[in-house]
Parts: structure tokens; C-alpha cells; sequence
């Protein structure tokens, strides 16, 4: 992949904070402004690895008290769940496309009309 420098302005003030929170979460300041652009590229939502790998533990323990209950999760489920955790998707998109799939209005709102 052949790759160019890009030169940004930006004020004083936004590059010492954003400096300040690379340091803080330590990671490279090139990879957060790539991620950053890649998301904005490809329209999706930003998440950090934070944010994805509390999104995976949350899916895993909803989905463990499912099966504690005796039942299993549909494919659907987990399709919708890894888009969640890859941030492709809201919370809230994820229960309509699920409600919906179901034969559900998309949300309980819509049901109630």
C-alpha cells in the first residue's frame, strides 16, 4: 500500500489535548488519526478498542445468562451482535433489525400505536 504525509492545521489548544489523551491512553497518535479517518471513510462510527472489547463482554455475558436460561441464540443474533461490537451498528439498531426480524415493530414505541 502506498502511503502519503499529510500536513493538518490545527489550533494550539486541540493539538495539546488531543496530545495529552494519546499519552494518557498510550497509544500512537498516527493510529488514532487513521482510525479516525478510516471510520469517517467507510461512514461508520468511531469506536476505540476500549469501547469494542467492552461491547464483546457485555454481548458474551447477555448471551451466557441466555443460555443459563436454557435457551440458545439465534444466528441473527449473533450476526447483529458482531456488527454491534465491531461498531457498525447502535445499540438501538440492533434491537429494531432484531424486533424486526422477529416480525416485531422495529421498536416498542411502534408497537404501542
Amino acid at each position: 500500500m502506498q502511503e502519503v504525509t499529510m500536513t493538518v492545521q490545527v489550533p494550539v489548544e486541540l493539538q495539546e489535548a488531543f496530545m495529552e489523551r494519546v499519552r494518557e491512553d498510550k497509544k500512537s497518535a498516527s493510529r488514532i488519526v487513521l482510525e479516525l479517518m478510516r471510520s469517517y471513510a467507510e461512514r461508520t462510527p468511531y469506536i476505540d478498542e476500549q469501547e469494542r472489547a467492552g461491547r464483546k463482554e457485555n454481548t458474551e455475558q447477555a448471551f451466557a445468562s441466555v443460555q443459563l436460561e436454557g435457551y440458545k441464540v439465534p444466528e441473527i443474533g449473533h450476526i447483529l451482535a458482531q456488527l454491534y461490537i465491531d461498531g457498525k451498528i447502535t445499540m438501538q439498531e440492533r434491537i429494531a433489525l432484531g424486533r424486526m426480524y422477529c416480525g416485531l415493530k422495529a421498536s416498542q414505541d411502534d408497537a404501542n400505536e
